[in-house]
């Protein structure tokens, strides 16, 4: 995850390895992207300490804290490991030493996710996809029946994009009320409640009253239609949305409640009774088969906090012979034991 070359190239010498003053090496801090925030890393870097310099390590400076990695000695060489969790975007990590002062050499300076080092991989530059979508992948939260889950626990019914099928699921309908005219709203004086009919294709076959749905400025309320309440609040029945509008406001007219919404848009989002599937433009699926992925890691990710679960091909040749070679070794231990 780490391109050591946008930090140190000027210190980079012909055989690859940067060679950094350590006053100079210990003012270069990488700052952590806010996307590593809350996640577990671990970061390793070889490390050549001069006899003239106490120790160098790795540091991390998570939320004002320091935290050394373990210390390569005087004239010594070897690998510094530090595992941390980014608490702030001003969180940051550093090549950093004890007394003296010197050159510093060092090689393989990289960030892995994960609790532990692996061996050094080169950086390679990051693929990627921009796939627009006109409403993004909304998501309502539910109780029971959703097809994603966070990290608390809680449920939702989301919007899909599936590049296997080439299709994006709709499950989830939005839209933006903001009184213009092609809305064709109806507003009922005495009870201060306008409604509008969804005409989607997707509604009326059942109480939408039990159905998820979310508003931006306004609470679901069973009781829009009693006259005893005048407070805001809205309720989807069958094909249609019911807004009440507090009161206070003043509103007594069909065109007062349009200037209204005019200044205060509502959108509306609810689950579909029936997911709408529709194909992906060639243009979408031609940018999604321009990712590849590199040997021998590759990290997935996105920069929506959208959830995504990958299918890949495994290399079969190198599986076989990787277990061939555990079951070989396992046999020689297996042996030496019994002597």
């Amino acid at each position: 995850m780490l391109n050591e070359d946008k930090y140190y190239s000027a210190y980079k010498q012909t055989d690859g390895m940067y060679k950094v003053d350590n006053v100079k090496l210990n003012d270069i801090r990488i700052i952590f992207d806010s996307s590593m925030v809350g996640k577990t890393y671990t970061a390793s870097c070889n490390l050549n300490c001069p006899n003239t310099v106490s120790a160098v390590s790795l540091e991390v400076n998570i939320d004002s804290k320091k935290k050394l990695g373990n210390n390569i000695l005087t004239n010594k060489s070897g690998i510094s490991e530090i595992t941390f969790t980014p608490k702030t975007v001003r969180d940051s990590i550093k090549i950093t030493y004890g007394t003296g002062s010197g050159d510093i050499i060092f090689s393989d300076f990289q960030i892995e996710a994960g609790s532990f080092a692996t061996s050094y991989e080169p950086y390679k530059t990051p693929r990627t996809a921009k796939i627009p979508l006109s409403n993004g992948l909304p998501g309502i939260p539910v109780t029971a029946g959703g097809n994603y889950t966070d990290e608390n626990g809680q449920q939702y019914i989301c919007d899909e994009i599936d590049f296997s099928r080439g299709k994006y699921v709709q499950r989830v309908w939005k839209g933006v009320f903001d009184g213009s005219e092609d809305e064709v709203w109806t507003y009922n004086i005495g009870a201060h409640r306008a409604n509008i009919i969804l005409n989607n294709g997707n509604l009326g076959t059942y109480d939408q009253r039990g159905i998820a749905s979310m508003c931006s400025n306004l609470l679901w309320n069973r009781n829009v239609y009693s006259d005893s309440n005048r407070e805001n609040g809205y309720l989807i029945n069958n094909n249609t949305f019911f807004v009440r509008v507090a009161e206070s406001l003043a509103i007594n007219t069909e065109p007062d409640f349009r200037t209204r919404l005019a200044s205060n848009p509502i959108t509306l989002q609810y689950v579909l009774a029936t997911p709408i599937e529709t194909d992906l433009s060639e243009a979408q699926i031609q940018e999604y088969k321009s990712l590849t992925t590199f040997k021998p890691t590759s990290i997935i990710s996105n920069d929506a906090g959208a959830q995504m679960e990958v299918e890949y091909a495994a290399d079969t040749k190198a599986y076989i012979d990787n277990k061939l070679q555990e079951i070989a070794q396992a046999l020689v231990e297996s042996v030496s034991e019994a002597e």
